[in-house]
């Protein structure tokens, strides 16, 4: 048991290297495939989460995160006044209240991811959850173009309002803060993985 804890982060990164570049063929051959998005963005919640230092603290990140991101979604839609005025496509799966129940999922892979990219830097938590949160708004501008057109979500117009990367700056900074607050200070080195494999991902598609 212990020999396979040393190499399930290895063995993880390489799992979610190899779907990533599948997703990338898939995607580059039919948009369609598109719907699969929820089972690779769920393999990634469950690998960051079985990889984290205390099963106890990631549960309840976990349950947090995802359930204030769930409802900042559905207040988002439903009023106009956090991000602006946008709604979901079909491609991230079932919804409730015409919010994707993977949502809640998808903001706590970038929480964790981007507060572990940056944890080793000598400052003090809330400077790091700062620019933590800068990086989530900096992967959000690579993902839009991707999300658009894969029908992940319409902005109304299709007019991505300036205010949409200031709340999510703000979110995510305040989400990021709360993990580095409660989580081990052990780096999830999963978490810092799959945000260099995200970055590479929207990237190519963006040109693909």
């Amino acid at each position: 048991m212990s020999q396979l804890l040393r190499f399930l982060p290895g063995i993880s990164l390489i799992i979610l290297l190899i779907f990533h570049t599948v997703g990338i063929v898939l995607l580059a051959k039919s948009p369609e495939n598109a719907d699969l998005t929820w089972v690779t963005l769920s393999l990634c919640a469950f690998l960051i989460f079985i990889n984290d230092a205390s099963f106890l603290r990631g549960f309840v990140l976990l349950v947090l995160i995802y359930t204030a991101g769930f409802w900042l979604e559905w207040l988002g839609v439903s009023t106009g006044y956090l991000f602006g005025s946008y709604s979901y496509g079909d491609s991230l799966g079932f919804k409730y209240l015409d919010i994707p129940l993977i949502i809640g999922l998808n903001w706590y892979v970038l929480v964790v991811s981007a507060s572990n990219l940056l944890r080793t830097a000598n400052a003090p938590s809330w400077i790091i959850a700062i620019a933590a949160g800068l990086s989530c708004t900096l992967l959000d501008v690579l993902i839009e173009p991707v999300a658009t057109q894969l029908d992940f979500w319409q902005w109304e117009n299709n007019s991505i309002p300036l205010f949409n990367y200031v709340c999510w700056w703000g979110v995510s900074t305040l989400f990021c803060y709360l993990y580095l607050l409660i989580s081990p200070q052990r780096i999830n080195p999963v978490g810092r993985g799959l945000f260099l494999i995200w970055t590479i991902f929207f990237l190519i598609l963006n040109f693909v």
